[in-house]
């Protein structure tokens, strides 16, 4: 096993994590083992899950299940014929978003990027250009928080901040070249996927969150950045939270709730649109910085 820190939490665990190493005291444990075929009290269920307090399982025919257990442990057992590092990457998703809500935080669906000091967030469903954007960024000097997950929650003092995650972002191929790099000079995130794990700097304790731009596309020129009323907040935290669906199933809808209002009081919120295609984001950053310093 290796002791890894990733958003917030030391894990003992038996699948390599893209984190810090750390001799700090293991919250969580992810080991390979049995999962059985279902879990006790079981509150709402899906066609990959099923979710009830304490207890989450998730589960692929043929590639893999996970149990997540009481915020501690993540019991995985993976189908002989897998690639380790698909499971991986499977483990990153859904299982960690459970984890997250056992936790009482937010797994919110962003990258996440350091500016002036604060965490700036950059939401929006797959292929929106999230960790293009927050590669870009990085390029331009600013550390990385996390990629992909985003765990936030209002620390003792109120205040929401963002836990550093992921150690590297997972960027396409034509993302890693428009970077000036080469895509074979990396790992892919899973074998047969052109996807690639490229290393970046990050931060190494929680900011505070200042700025959420939920990002997308459009058939117009240029980029457009809009206000996000106290409302819409609401409804985009809750869509861009991983899980946001079984919520209520893993009891874990009072934290989330909690954390929400204060990122309503405290992050300002803003749609950014652009026209697809990688040779806007130059732009995006220069609207983006523009916008944060006006």
């Amino acid at each position: 096993m290796s002791r890894t820190s990733l958003w917030g939490f030391t894990f003992d665990t038996d699948i390599d994590l893209p984190g810090r190493d750390s001799v700090e005291a293991t919250d969580v444990t992810i080991r390979f083992g049995s999962v059985p075929s279902t879990i006790p009290e079981v509150r709402s269920e899906g066609v990959a899950y099923r979710a009830g307090p304490g207890r989450f399982r998730f589960a692929i025919p043929g590639m893999a299940a996970f149990l997540i257990s009481d915020g501690s442990e993540i019991v995985v057992e993976a189908d002989e014929s897998v690639h380790p590092d698909t499971i991986r990457l499977l483990l990153l998703g859904t299982p960690m978003g459970a984890l997250l809500h056992q936790r009482e935080r937010i797994p919110l669906h962003a990258a996440a990027v350091e500016i002036d000091g604060k965490a700036v967030l950059l939401s929006g469903f797959s292929s929106h250009g999230k960790s293009t954007v927050a590669a870009t960024l990085h390029q331009r000097g600013h550390l990385v928080i996390s990629d992909d997950i985003c765990s936030l929650h209002a620390d003792d003092e109120g205040v929401v901040v963002v836990e550093p995650g992921p150690t590297e972002l997972q960027l396409w191929h034509d993302a890693v070249k428009r970077l000036g790099d080469e895509p074979d000079d990396y790992r892919r995130a899973r074998p047969e996927l052109d996807k690639y794990r490229v290393p970046v700097e990050t931060v190494s304790e929680p900011l505070p969150a200042s700025a959420m731009y939920v990002l997308g596309n459009h058939n117009q020129d240029g980029v457009d950045i809009g206000e996000i009323e106290a409302l819409g907040k609401v409804r985009t935290i809750l869509n861009q939270t991983r899980g946001s669906g079984y919520l209520e199933g893993m009891g874990a809808g009072p934290p989330h709730f909690r954390t929400s209002m204060a990122m309503v009081t405290q992050v300002t919120m803003k749609r950014l649109v652009w026209p697809r295609g990688i040779a806007g984001v130059g732009a995006v950053c220069d609207a983006l910085l523009e916008d944060l310093a006006s």
